[in-house]
């Protein structure tokens, strides 16, 4: 199968009989004890329901099969992802009924884009036998695509169920980012580069909200392109497809619009060059892709702090555990960016107070009190020094400023802050060493309930190593 017109499940059928294209596939979650869900689209429509909020109580639409559809001919790769007890699909696709018997396809998420290669696709309805089939190595069936030189970055969205606007690096020498777009929930979005511009290093970073001037929430491992694969002898980054996907691995999770900071995730995906290239790490979308994270022995510093926050209403946080982590969320970004780090660096706990002293009792009799401490882990772009100092320098009036805001951002309505107290100054703190991820594995065998990173592109080997045409 290649990218050239044998991507979307199309199905006919006649007197009953079904015929399924090969883009077509059979997906199911092992929910234990002999239970079995397949993949679903959320609501009644042809397109998704958004805003998922309990899976328990919405409606989903099961679906007969998915689709690896025609979007998958940029990035070559469709992502498996589990929403409530279902295989998430983005929308439907084919559906219909003949002789008493109904089918529905739901389609796989995926990223954009136009598809380009080092050499141009055959053309289809050939005998494997033929000359046009035989006449292409399996490597360039796999990279193969309109032969225009370009290379594009992609943000996927499997973290919550809204969008988020998604910004890749500018141009070597440049400090302004460059645009993506705003990515839906379980869906993708990609930009491109072109001439000397492909081999310019960059990262892909997702922000806050939809809107374009909200603030960073994630940011990727910077992505090298090299010389290699469909590139070699061309300009690095030559018909290359990288792609940072954003992802929630609380996937027991009945919430799909909340994901706690602790639980957002990165993986790093990319076209096959020629072979498949997906990773925990930025470093695995070169040709030969390793699979297995470096370990990292040297402990990771990090700086701590807290600070007691009087509002108008504790209990409109402490009482609804998805409106604290929305506030926990909101803060941790907030916190991240006056520390100069990704949100995902910054580890933000919500707790009932206490009241300094009497008199300040007294005076907050109609409010309370909120601990909010914080742990910012200290990526290697920056210091523990010039984190503490960017932390420190933020005068309390700032920071009740920015818990109003992180309250906003949260929804939490009516609820305001009214004053700030810090209880620990920021200060450096040793952790312990990072633990290194369980290696990702390229399998179609997955469970409901325990998805791994090397699950959300279990169909990304078979993709990738196709050998075959329809």
């Amino acid at each position: 199968m290649s990218t050239d017109d044998d991507l979307g499940c199309s199905v006919s059928s006649s007197n009953g009989v079904y015929k399924w294209s090969g883009a077509c596939v059979s997906v199911q979650c092992d929910l234990g004890s002999g239970s079995y869900a397949g993949p679903a689209t959320s609501g009644s429509s042809s397109s998704r329901a958004t805003g998922v909020s309990n899976t328990a109580g919405a409606t989903f639409q099961s679906h007969t099969l998915a689709s690896i559809s025609s979007g998958a001919d940029q990035i070559k790769n469709v992502f498996l992802y589990r929403t409530g007890g279902h295989v998430a699909t983005y929308s439907r696709g084919a559906s219909g009924s003949s002789n008493s018997i109904s089918y529905s396809v739901g389609n796989l998420p995926t990223s954009n884009g136009n598809n380009y290669g080092p050499v141009a696709c055959p053309s289809k309805n050939n005998l494997l036998t033929s000359s046009t089939a035989t006449g292409i190595t399996e490597a360039n069936l796999r990279m193969c695509g309109s032969t225009g030189k370009w290379v594009y970055y992609n943000a996927v969205n499997l973290l919550k169920d809204a969008s988020f606007y998604a910004k890749y690096s500018g141009n070597t020498g440049s400090t302004s980012d460059l645009t993506i777009g705003s990515v839906p929930f379980l869906a993708g979005k990609s930009a491109y580069r072109s001439g000397t511009a492909m081999d310019d290093p960059r990262a892909v970073k997702l922000l806050s909200s939809s809107s374009s001037s909200s603030a960073i929430s994630m940011t990727s491992e910077t992505i090298t392109p090299l010389a290699d694969g469909a590139a070699t002898g061309q300009t690095a980054g030559t018909w290359r497809n990288y792609g940072v996907v954003f992802y929630c691995d609380d996937y027991a999770r009945t919430d799909l619009t909340a994901c706690t900071a602790t639980n957002q995730k990165m993986f790093y995906v990319g076209d096959p060059n020629p072979n498949v290239s997906f990773g925990t790490r930025a470093g695995a979308l070169s040709g030969s892709a390793s699979l297995t994270p470096t370990p990292s022995s040297t402990p990771r510093p990090s700086v701590t702090g807290s600070m007691s926050v009087t509002v108008s209403d504790t209990s409109a946080i402490l009482s609804d555990s998805s409106v604290r982590t929305r506030f926990e969320n909101a803060m941790a970004v907030q916190i991240a960016t006056v520390a100069g780090v990704a949100a995902t660096e910054v580890t933000v706990t919500v707790s009932a107070g206490r009241r300094l002293d009497a008199a300040s009792a007294m005076r907050r009799l109609a409010n309370g009190v909120l601990s909010v401490s914080y742990i910012i882990n200290i990526p290697s772009s920056t210091s523990v020094a010039a984190v503490t100092t960017s932390v420190g320098a933020v005068t309390t009036t700032d920071l009740q400023s920015q818990v109003n805001t992180a309250l906003t951002e949260a929804s939490v309505s009516g609820v305001t802050a009214t004053g700030v107290v810090i209880t620990v100054a920021a200060a450096a703190q040793t952790t312990t060493p990072t633990p290194v991820p369980t290696p990702a594995k390229a399998s179609t065998d997955f469970a409901c309930g325990n998805f791994d990173l090397g699950r959300l592109v279990a169909l990304a080997a078979v993709f990738a190593t196709a050998q075959f045409r329809m």
